[in-house]
């Protein structure tokens, strides 16, 4: 709506939109006649010529977790995420740690998955919901940075060693990752790579 409006009001050429769900907001597409690039989320599901996107590929980086996972021992892994049913970005990164973790022979026990909010508090939270439900879970991966740092700390005040009784991975790359004790090993998105590309298209 905010978008619309703008472009009816300033005569936009163009709006880039960061973030979010376009399923949210498909029916505005259409009212919306200026090219628009939606970066970090992909637009491939949507069906408006003037609507674009640049995005780190979820599914294979997702992947590529799982098999690092997988390559240092881990068999019993749990996944902290977003709600399957209504989070696109989610959904990509679970398919695709599914397949990593495939292709190194493991079968994921749906049961490890964690539902949570992209925030601190909400990794805390599942992390306390995977130990509840598993407590031989010996990696995680959480579809977030704050996610995963949010688990760190739950897991500590368990009285679990990260990352000697337990290893994390998380996905973004944000600096605070490379400051928390200890660094989470994470997928960094190349944000300068993004808006550049963004703004080319």
């Amino acid at each position: 709506v905010v978008a619309e409006k703008e472009q009816r009001e300033t005569k936009a050429l163009g709006i880039i939109f960061l973030g979010g769900n376009p399923e949210h907001n498909k029916e505005y597409f259409e009212k919306i006649k200026c090219p628009c690039v939606l970066i970090t989320t992909k637009a491939d599901s949507q069906e408006y010529e003037n609507l674009s996107s640049v995005s780190t590929d979820s599914f294979e980086a997702s992947g590529i977790v799982a098999c690092y996972l997988a390559d240092k021992g881990h068999k019993n892994i749990g996944i902290i995420g977003g709600d399957l049913e209504s989070s696109e970005t989610s959904k990509r990164r679970y398919a695709g740690f599914i397949k990593g973790l495939k292709s190194r022979g493991i079968e994921f026990n749906e049961s490890n998955y964690a539902i949570s909010k992209y925030s601190l508090e909400g990794g805390a939270k599942a992390a306390e919901e995977l130990l509840k439900k598993n407590p031989k879970v010996t990696a995680v991966f959480a579809m977030s940075d704050m996610q995963a740092i949010g688990a760190c700390r739950k897991f500590r005040d368990a009285g679990l060693n990260v990352p000697a009784d337990i290893s994390i991975a998380g996905f973004d790359g944000l600096p605070i990752s490379q400051f928390y004790c200890p660094k989470i090993t994470t997928i960094r998105q190349n944000k300068e790579e993004l808006a550049v590309q963004g703004l080319r298209i």
